[in-house]
């Protein structure tokens, strides 16, 4: 039998959760007993399927979409999860594309989009998110970072710039909201086959 999601003591929302490493961050609190948020954009039937997969786990899940890319759609996604029963302690920026092309074949479109996601979207989550958690005495936000950010990577300008973005992005974050009790994290996971 299922349970609702108010019989959970915590609960969290992870971004991009419709696969990959969203989906097993997903998996990984939902056998801890968590209560997840399931963020997704585009595809709904994945999203459900991490959905499933949540509950057969012994947590609890709810599905968010949104784009990240417009700041206002993560506000009203950050604010209908902190409506819920338990209100989430941690979030998790996960959602995020890649794009390869050589830098002199990287295209303006095709650069705005990356760095529109993976580093403006980061930041629309991390403003969203930091309010309710500094309200409540504390939390945890953890965003997922890459090596490409750190060391760059041929065939990935977009990508690799704006995982570099985060890194500055998060250790600011981390340093304003830190006297909060709100911790801010960047992790970088070993390569992964996501897509």
């Amino acid at each position: 039998m299922t349970r609702p999601a108010s019989e959970f003591e915590h609960a969290m929302l992870v971004t991009g959760a419709s696969g990959g490493i969203g989906r097993a961050i997903s998996l990984a609190f939902a056998a801890a007993g968590w209560s997840v948020g399931i963020h997704y954009h585009r595809n709904k039937a994945a999203a459900e399927g991490t959905l499933a997969q949540v509950v057969a786990a012994g947590g609890a899940g709810v599905l968010y979409e949104a784009d990240i890319r417009e700041s206002h759609a993560v506000q009203q996604m950050v604010e209908a999860s902190c409506c819920r029963v338990p209100v989430p302690s941690v979030f998790v920026c996960n959602a995020g594309i890649g794009g390869g092309h050589l830098l002199l074949r990287q295209g303006e479109e095709d650069w705005a989009e990356v760095v529109a996601t993976n580093l403006t979207g980061t930041f629309h989550c991390l403003r969203a998110m930091a309010p309710p958690l500094l309200a409540r005495g504390g939390g945890s936000i953890v965003v997922i970072g890459s090596h490409a950010g750190f060391h760059g990577a041929i065939g990935q300008a977009a990508y690799a710039a704006s995982k570099a973005g985060l890194i500055g992005l998060v250790h600011t974050a981390a340093q304003e909201w830190g006297a909060g009790n709100v911790r801010v994290n960047l992790l970088l996971p070993g390569w992964q086959k996501t897509g």
